[in-house]
């Protein structure tokens, strides 16, 4: 072999070594890059581990929290509805309590006659009390009248004891609206509120509803005594 044959044959041989040199190098490079790839990628189902179990843990915690809150309304639940049941027995004793005494009072019933009222109002003790209990319900009666409720009727209960006097008048067959009520009786409760203001007068009103509309007024006068000044309570 000639010299030229072997200078080329070395060069082949360094062109070949090259060539597999840079696969290598190639085959490295792509190596290194799958491996990045493959951290990256596990680095990226790590952290989303690691979020996922702080948020199991912030869920297992609000669960917590709220089972415990449920378990304290429930306790308070409870405990509500022992107390009403405390309190529907102390008002059913208070009811009975009320009722015998009531029964005590002296008491009168009079249905669509003024005159009969004035007559029983004016028998016994508490004149000056019954005078103002009187100018009351008289009051009711001729507003309801004066304002055109013909056929509507009349039940006034009065009733005394050491305490003071009481009446009750109920107005039945009545077709009236709140705003009714409002606008007729109003001013009047006002106007004797301030008449009587020194007596004690109480008046309450309350009413009884048919599909909306209302159909019995009740209204009720209390005047304590001026001896024993004290809540009267209505039969």
């Amino acid at each position: 072999m000639d010299r030229y044959t072997r200078i080329h044959k070395a060069k082949l041989d360094t062109q070949l070594l090259q060539e597999e040199y840079d696969a290598g190098v190639e085959f490295v490079n792509k190596l290194h890059l799958q491996r990045n790839k493959i951290k990256q990628a596990v680095e990226k189902e790590v952290q989303k581990q690691k979020e996922l179990r702080e948020k199991i843990q912030f869920l297992k915690a609000e669960r917590n929290r709220v089972e415990k809150a449920n378990r304290t309304q429930a306790k308070l639940f409870d405990k509500a509805q022992n107390d009403r049941t405390s309190l529907e027995i102390e008002a059913e004793s208070y009811t009975k309590n009320n009722e015998t005494k009531l029964s005590a009072l002296t008491s009168q019933t009079v249905k669509n006659n003024f005159p009969e009222l004035i007559v029983h109002l004016n028998r016994g003790d508490l004149p000056t009390e019954k005078s103002i209990l009187l100018t009351c319900l008289g009051k009711f009666i001729r507003t309801m009248a004066e304002n055109e409720f013909e056929e509507h009727n009349w039940t006034a209960k009065i009733a005394e004891n050491g305490k003071g006097v009481a009446g009750r008048i109920r107005f039945d067959a009545i077709f009236m609206t709140e705003a009714d009520i409002k606008l007729i009786y109003k001013p009047v409760v006002q106007e004797l509120g301030k008449r009587f203001s020194r007596s004690g007068l109480q008046i309450q009103t309350k009413t009884g509803k048919k599909n909306g509309v209302i159909t019995v007024v009740d209204l009720i006068v209390r005047v304590p005594s001026r001896i024993r000044e004290a809540g009267l309570e209505l039969p």
